[in-house]
């Protein structure tokens, strides 16, 4: 009996030996610079993990999965540090976010995560989002990156992308909005090769809908026209992913080399290059003012059509709308 108990003891300590070995912190970090420094000192990792697979629930719920290649724990840590992670954030709505880094960091104790390096955060709708940090709080439910951001959209029938950058960006679990901060600048190719490029203060997206919205000082730039407005609406077609119109509302006001017009709102149809003008519109060139209930640009503003028109005419009229 004391021999098969030797025997038993014997075997469990050559188990443990090679889990000590499998699991070295020096194993799992060999070749890895970001861990250089923290990892000096070997003793202060207290726990290291490879092939990482996490699950968080909220109210029984899945809040997010994580994947990561490997992972520390130090002594007197609440937090783990991990490489080459990926990550799927659920929205109480149920859509998805998949979110991939170089690094990360899960912290238990505030029930916080860091990602960084080469950040790319992927809509359930196709919307693209690249990064060098995002940061994640159970408490808020939110995805902030607080750094410059770069978004494609999804690609349409015709293989074009409405492509975006800003200053930071803020994705909400709770609502499933993206919302994108300060110095917007944007451009989009429309079916007929038509180049449109947008300027706003910010812009916000819809994880789940196949709709955008430009806020604050924008501005639409298409060949020699222009359309400045508070906001803009863009509506897409989730069949093809193509914008299908564009609403602007509050004060709108289009002008190109040889006239132009104002309106309360205004539905522009790019791909069609039509432009409805509605709420007071007002049409000028040179002298001549043309107002009506209805204003509608067609080929571009080269031809008028006017509901119920009332014109204020110069000797040589109005020749040019017609």
């Amino acid at each position: 009996m004391n021999k098969f108990v030797q025997f038993g003891l014997f075997t469990l300590f050559i188990v443990f030996i090679f889990e000590l070995v499998m699991f070295a912190p020096e194993d799992i970090l060999e070749g890895r610079d970001p861990y250089e420094e923290v990892t000096d000192d070997q003793e202060q990792v207290q726990q290291a993990m490879v092939g990482v697979h996490l699950v968080e629930t909220l109210e029984g719920k899945k809040e997010w999965e994580l994947w990561a290649e490997k992972a520390l724990n130090y002594k007197q840590s609440q937090s783990w540090q991990l490489d080459v992670v990926r990550m799927i954030f659920f929205t109480e709505k149920g859509d998805k976010y998949i979110v991939t880094g170089k690094k990360g960091e899960v912290n238990s104790e505030d029930k916080t995560i860091h990602i960084e390096g080469d950040v790319v955060v992927r809509s359930q709708n196709g919307y693209k989002f690249s990064t060098k940090l995002v940061e994640y709080s159970t408490e808020s439910r939110k995805i902030r990156g607080p750094h410059p951001i770069e978004m494609l959209g999804p690609r349409d029938i015709n293989g074009n992308s409405l492509y975006l950058t800003g200053q930071s960006m803020i994705a909400d679990m709770t609502s499933s909005d993206i919302t994108i901060n300060k110095n917007i600048r944007a451009r989009k190719v429309f079916a007929n090769e038509r180049l449109v490029k947008i300027e706003s203060d910010l812009a916000n997206f819809s994880g789940k809908a196949y709709t955008s919205l430009f806020e604050g000082n924008v501005v639409l730039d298409s060949e020699s026209m222009r359309i400045t407005g508070p906001e803009a609406f863009f509506q897409f077609d989730p069949g093809s992913d193509q914008v299908v119109s564009i609403k602007m509302v509050g004060g709108v006001r289009v002008s190109d080399p040889d006239k132009w017009a104002t309106a309360h709102s205004l539905i522009a149809f790019f791909n069609e290059d039509r432009f409805v003008f509605k709420g007071n519109p007002r049409v000028v060139q040179d002298a001549d003012e043309l107002r009506g209930d209805e204003i509608i640009f067609i080929d571009g503003g080269k031809k008028v059509k006017v509901l119920r028109a009332k014109a204020k005419l110069d000797k040589n009229g109005l020749e040019n709308f017609n």
